[in-house]
């Protein structure tokens, strides 16, 4: 787009004034020599400014020297080195005005001590962060001891140098800095106070760390969670009430709980939960003054606890451990009723009485063996299908070159197929036999080692273990509920061996036994006050009110009953019980008093109570029977060691 035209008013001399051109990349006047009206055009090159909007006239280039300078290029003048921004004039120069380099000289700069802050560039997950240096070296002991070390040219001075933060997400980090204002209280929700509280655990941030549990208080839901956060950012409140409430719960801990609170501690648990619920399973009954006492031994009598399922709950045993084990993915394994057949011995001697019996030649890593074919040869043998057996006469030219097996392996399979063997065999050669039968799916041979090892390996535990991982399945069930009925519980040595998972499983069938467990003894208070007693001395008490004897402790008495525990009781027995299975860890550092800061250390898992009895919530019965056997005298001197040391 371009303009023509008259710029202005006359000059003094009554000419008109120069005409000008207007464009729209130019809106400066472009000056034609006067008299451009005629023919005669102008040689000169007029002055074009670079500014769109300036609209002031200029002169012909002739005449260029002699006009007034433009704004620009008295700005050049002045600071002829550096711009400077417009409009400045030379009073603002001298005062050293902002922008101006060299205005000022910067040996008279000095930095504010308190509000000149410096930045402090770090790294998470690859997203860059920039703050204030002093807002994490205040609150963080671990920034604030790394600043020290790297010094001001170290990790975090600039952004090509950022101190890189490990172990928290972006996320994670951000919700950390939020906390860092003490206005962001009703702003964070549940989640990402979490957040704040791994951030400020990890960087050692006491004061946040503290805040941030004082908002989770009252929020966190369940008991294993404050178990698992507990025990992750050292918070031993959460877990000393956490571990109570898993005590006090009605239900068992679960596979997924005790992975969550870990193994450890969920054996630990089970062994105080299963403490609480034998106070339970106890009677009282009263003497010839009506006074009613505890009956110490019902609670720990051999006859709770038997080595088989008593008559009559077999099959209500069997259904309890079915729903344990089968429900959680474990195989079927015979009943409990169900018997094991002898096993005979496929030794020799009753291929004594066959006539024209085969040999078979085998290779095994260069060693040749010599043995009678009917080893091998079972219905449900898989070895005449792999291999095939030379015609009679020629098993020394063609003998069966065995691979798949190792020459020791197969020597102890050969002693325990053909009875050779001595008396004090360890269980490694049973083992072996039992290997090799796997292998060719020889299931007298293997039975007959099965029994051999049963006998001797009497540890229960290593026989589950022997079940889990040489494959003996029909050991699991048997072996399981004999752990279940028995009146041990399951130790750290037992439930390695055992598994955590199936520790934890048994624990919940031993749980469900308890009110079997019940069952028994009211069975034998029963059968105690139907037997006929002596008559008693005293007039107080009618022909027809004759004293029992207690099956367990051996006590007369006229009537029973169940204890009463109190939950109180219960509640205050499980904390007293956990503080003690749970102890702090006494070889930290203990925190100082003085200082603002609290340090809370993490809690470290000690070994079980050697408390008798089944563990540290037992400790009041244990009162109890001493109080007990103080009235009684010497009567139960024989019969109650496990409860009190009194007598």
């Amino acid at each position: 787009m371009s303009t023509s035209g008259y710029y202005g008013d006359d000059d003094d001399d009554g000419n008109a004034q120069q005409p000008y051109t207007l464009t729209s990349q130019n809106y400066r006047p472009e000056p034609i020599a006067s008299g451009s009206h005629t023919k005669n055009p102008v040689t000169k090159v007029p002055v074009v400014d670079s500014n769109p909007l300036h609209r002031a006239p200029i002169e012909a280039s002739s005449d260029y020297r002699r006009s007034k300078p433009l704004p620009n290029e008295t700005e050049r003048t002045r600071n002829k080195s550096h711009p400077v921004e417009r409009n400045a004039g030379e009073g603002d120069l001298k005062r050293g005005n902002v922008g101006v380099r060299g205005g000022i000289e910067m040996s008279e700069v000095q930095k504010d001590d308190t509000f000149y802050m410096k930045s402090l560039f770090l790294r998470v997950e690859e997203k860059p962060f920039s703050i204030p240096r002093s807002a994490l070296e205040t609150e963080s002991t671990l920034i604030r001891d790394m600043l020290k070390t790297n010094g001001d040219t170290g990790p975090g001075s600039s952004t090509n140098n950022p101190l890189i933060l490990v172990g928290m997400t972006a996320s994670e980090f951000g919700h950390f800095l939020d906390s860092l204002s003490e206005d962001t209280e009703e702003e964070l929700h549940q989640e990402e106070w979490i957040d704040v509280l791994k951030v400020s655990f990890i960087l050692k941030a006491d004061d946040i760390h503290q805040r941030a549990i004082k908002q989770l208080d009252d929020s966190l839901p369940g008991p294993v969670t404050r178990v698992e956060l507990g025990n992750k950012y050292a918070v031993r409140k959460w877990c000393i009430s956490g571990y109570q409430a898993l005590v006090l719960a009605a239900e068992p801990i679960t596979l997924d709980e005790a992975e969550r609170i870990g193994h450890e501690s969920a054996l630990k648990i089970n062994r105080m939960r299963e403490a609480r619920l034998l106070k339970r399973v106890a009677v009282r009954h009263d003497d010839y003054e009506g006074r009613y006492a505890l009956c110490p031994r019902s609670q720990n009598h051999d006859r709770l606890f038997p080595a088989s399922p008593p008559e009559g709950m077999v099959k209500e045993i069997n259904k309890l451990f079915s729903s344990v084990f089968e429900s959680n993915g474990e195989e079927k394994a015979p009943m409990a009723r169900e018997a094991s057949p002898e096993v005979d011995s496929p030794g020799p001697g009753k291929w004594r009485k066959m006539y024209n019996t085969s040999f078979a030649v085998l290779k095994v890593e260069g060693n040749l063996f010599r043995v009678p074919q009917h080893i091998f040869t079972e219905p449900a043998s898989t070895f005449t299908k792999l291999y095939t057996f030379p015609p009679e006469g020629e098993e020394d030219k063609n003998p069966i070159i065995l691979r798949d097996v190792e020459v020791d392996d197969f020597r102890a399979f050969l002693k325990c197929a053909l009875k050779n063997f001595s008396d004090d065999e360890g269980k490694d050669m049973w083992l072996s036999a039992i290997k090799v039968s796997d292998l060719w799916n020889l299931t007298k041979v293997r039975a007959f080692a099965v029994s051999k090892l049963e006998q001797s390996e009497p540890d229960l535990a290593a026989r589950i273990e022997l079940s889990r991982t040489r494959g003996i399945r029909e050991w699991f069930r048997p072996t399981m509920l004999q752990l279940a009925l028995r009146k041990k519980a399951p130790n750290k040595r037992e439930a390695s061996k055992l598994g955590w998972d199936n520790t934890t499983l048994l624990f919940q069938l031993r749980e469900k036994l308890c009110p079997l467990r019940k069952k028994i003894m009211e069975n034998a208070m029963i059968e105690a006050e139907k037997l006929d007693a002596i008559s008693d001395h005293y007039q107080k008490h009618s022909s027809s009110a004759r004293p029992h004897p207690c099956p367990f402790c051996r006590a007369k008495f006229y009537a029973w009953d169940w204890v009463n525990v109190r939950d109180e009781t219960e509640a205050k027995d499980a904390k007293k019980a956990v503080k003690e299975q749970f102890p702090p860890d006494e070889t930290a550092p203990q925190p100082d008093r003085r200082s603002k800061r609290i340090s809370i250390q993490p809690i470290k898992k000690s070994p079980p109570s050697s408390i008798r009895g089944g563990g540290a919530a037992l400790g009041a019965a244990a009162a109890d029977a001493a109080t007990f056997c103080n009235h009684i005298g010497d009567q139960l001197s024989d019969c109650c060691e496990d409860l009190c040391s009194c007598c």
